[in-house]
């Protein structure tokens, strides 16, 4: 595991240049009940980042300790950055990353809150549609390897429910012949007799 605090300049410019993914983890300061501290999210992000590492090489940025913290907000303890500054931080500190030479970033973020994912997400897409296109993954505990594109998917958990669509339903066994489609034999799931 390298911690970006712990090289030099050149030695940072050096792992860039050698393709080296930058890891970023991302907290928050959050109440998390009776059982666990005020920086259960930072400490797990944190954590995760520097295993990664560990196994695949690559680099650790230091964690920010603040995140988007709606559900728990009113709970005392709890620190929330508004959507719009926690945005505005990510893209500030992925931006100076790539600036000197990122090109495959994962920012990690310990805190499961949708709306600090997708605020990640919406930071960084300036940052990915412009040149140097850097590869960025927002990844949490309770997501996938989500790359960031302007044309990617949306990731499934993300995505709104679709109606189901009565005439892609299967059968579950046969149905009544009804009277236009036994004239033209076929039976009412659309399969020929």
């Amino acid at each position: 595991m390298t911690r970006l605090g712990d090289l030099t300049k050149d030695e940072f410019a050096t792992a860039l240049q050698a393709g080296a993914w930058l890891l970023l983890p991302f907290g928050s300061m959050e109440t998390h009940g009776p059982n666990f501290g005020f920086g259960a999210d930072t400490i797990a992000a944190a954590h995760v980042c520097r295993a990664v590492t560990l196994r695949g090489g690559g680099l650790v940025a230091p964690t920010l300790p603040y995140g988007v913290c709606r559900t728990m907000r009113n709970r005392p303890g709890t620190v929330s950055l508004s959507v719009v500054t926690f945005i505005t931080v990510g893209r500030e500190v992925v931006a100076e990353y790539v600036r000197h030479g990122a090109r495959y970033l994962a920012l990690y973020s310990g805190h499961a809150e949708p709306a600090q994912f997708e605020a990640l997400r919406e930071g960084v897409l300036p940052i990915v549609d412009a040149e140097p296109r850097p590869t960025v993954l927002v990844v949490g505990p309770y997501a996938f390897l989500d790359p960031v594109r302007r044309d990617a998917p949306r990731p499934r958990s993300q995505r709104r429910p679709r109606r189901p669509d009565p005439s892609r339903r299967r059968s579950t066994g046969p149905l009544p012949v009804s009277g236009s489609a036994a004239a033209r034999g076929r039976v009412s799931d659309g399969r020929s007799r």
